[in-house]
């Protein structure tokens, strides 16, 4: 070794210097006794250093294999040298026991290498560095390489993957191992199999996993391509929810314009009704007849349909309002004494106002909706609860906002929640459509919360509802926020 033309070390797991031959110190100008025990990257210039690290990384991981590579460093006559490197991993070798670094001078306008590895060093260069995760595994799951796009996902070192040995520990369930590699000896390989492997952290994430047979170092193996699609998945979701409420708007729409034309007919009957109800009680007013109860039912019941009809051209936006610019607040709270006598005598009442939930909104409909929300509230707790009403001003960045449906901003909020029985997710999935209802028959009509709908969409707000069944229930409805002064 001290008659080598080439540089010579032998190093450590961490890069000291254990050993220096005579060529070392031509080409590095450092004596060897000045070598031994100094951290090797030292020598090497800052804009080369991750090269090095990066390769000697590298040699840790694939004990018997060359990795070679061009770099800098610093003589010690304070000039920069270039150098070629190739590394082996012998730590594990008797006698040895240390990572064999052979280093030669070269001219400073030769071509550098940048991490080729030796022999079929394009076909390693191109395993190393490929955009996704690539492994080879013998059959009872030891690791014998990979690169790094496989660790990049899982939040994994080199050392982590060393310290787990096995492929098995890398799985998110074990099962899942097992019914891989059944379908790959089954079918001769996997191609693009769904699979879930597990962070260093313990959450799992999702990935397309192709499994090969190889002969790799004079063994039978698997050859292993894993894509994470952590991602796209995340995305195919976020469309499929976007698709899902483009869908129920859409039908929402469909059905409002629907029911405002049936409404305009109806309600153009019901004044014909009305009117001669109204003519026949007017006749019969000064006679004692049976006739006079019968013509009262019919206007109690002409009534009762005109406000029906009122609600269903809530929900169609086809009502008529008064917009002005007020303080929800204020209109919340003085809701107060009408709300405590709609609430049953087991149900607690607590009402939290924040003033400066400015906007424009019709005082009328507001109340209207506030009642409508208590009144639902109130049948979800029939044995009692806790009603909480909320009016506050708010800011809400894209994150805090319920749904990517609403822009982010300044909002007025009115929250009215309860601890009743909740709803599953088929039930809050039609909650807003008009006449649905879960009540028994004759109890509601199940156009309360297709009015709330309707009444703010009209006044170009929003509603959110949040449910589950044993939990309760709360409805928001936000209102763009007014600037004061």
């Amino acid at each position: 070794m001290e008659d080598s033309d080439e540089g010579m070390i032998l190093a450590d797991e961490n890069g000291m210097i254990l050993y220096a031959n005579g060529a070392a110190e031509r080409v590095l100008g450092y004596p060897a006794a000045e070598l031994v025990g100094r951290i090797g990257f030292e020598l090497v210039e800052p804009e080369h250093l991750r090269v090095a690290q990066e390769g000697f990384g590298r040699c840790l991981a694939n004990p018997d294999l060359a990795v070679a590579f061009d770099v800098v460093v610093r003589h010690r006559d304070e000039t920069s040298r270039p150098i070629a490197v190739k590394l082996v991993n012998r730590l594990a070798v008797p006698g040895v026991n240390a990572v064999v670094v052979h280093f030669r001078e070269v001219s400073p306008g030769a071509p550098t290498r940048d991490l080729a590895l030796e022999p079929a060093d394009n076909y390693r260069t191109l395993f190393y560095n490929a955009p996704v995760g690539l492994g080879v595994a013998d059959l009872d799951g030891t690791l014998l390489a990979f690169n790094d796009a496989m660790l990049q996902p899982g939040g994994y070192s080199r050392e982590d993957i060393q310290r787990l040995g096995n492929v098995a520990r890398l799985y998110c369930h074990a099962t899942e191992r097992d019914r891989v590699l059944e379908l790959a000896r089954s079918q001769g390989r996997v191609w693009r199999e769904e699979v879930q492997f597990r962070r260093k952290d313990g959450s799992c994430y999702d990935t397309l996993l192709s499994l090969t047979p190889v002969q790799y170092g004079g063994r039978s193996c698997w050859y292993a391509a894993v894509e994470d699609i952590t991602g796209r998945k995340q995305v195919e979701e976020r469309q499929r929810q976007l698709e899902g409420r483009l869908r129920q708007a859409q039908k929402m729409e469909a059905v409002g314009n629907m029911t405002a034309g049936i409404s305009h007919d109806f309600n153009n009957i019901l004044s014909v009704i009305t009117m001669s109800a109204d003519l026949m009680a007017e006749a019969l007013e000064r006679e004692e007849t049976h006739l006079r109860d019968h013509v009262a039912d019919l206007q109690e019941a002409a009534q009762l349909g005109a406000a029906t009809v009122r609600k269903l051209l809530a929900f169609s936006r086809h009502a008529d309002l008064h917009r002005e610019p007020i303080d929800l607040t204020e209109v919340v709270s003085g809701l107060h004494t009408m709300v405590r006598r709609l609430a049953p005598e087991p149900v607690r009442l607590d009402i939290k106002v924040v003033p400066g939930a400015v906007a424009d909104v019709d005082p009328s409909a507001l109340e209207q909706m506030v009642l409508n929300l208590v009144t639902n509230a109130c049948d979800a707790m029939p044995g009692g609860g806790r009603l909480t009403i909320e009016a506050a001003p708010m800011v809400l960045s894209a994150a805090e906002r319920p749904g990517e449906w609403m822009e982010p901003g300044p909002y007025a909020r009115v929250m009215v929640t309860d601890t009743g029985i909740g709803m599953d997710p088929r039930t809050r999935a039609r909650a807003f459509e008009p006449f649905f209802t879960t009540k028994r028959a004759g109890a509601g009509t199940g156009l309360g919360l297709a009015m709330v709908y309707g009444l703010v969409k009209q006044q170009e707000g929003f509603v959110d509802l949040q449910s589950e069944v044993g939990t309760g229930t709360s409805v928001s409805l936000y209102f763009p926020r007014r600037a004061e002064g």
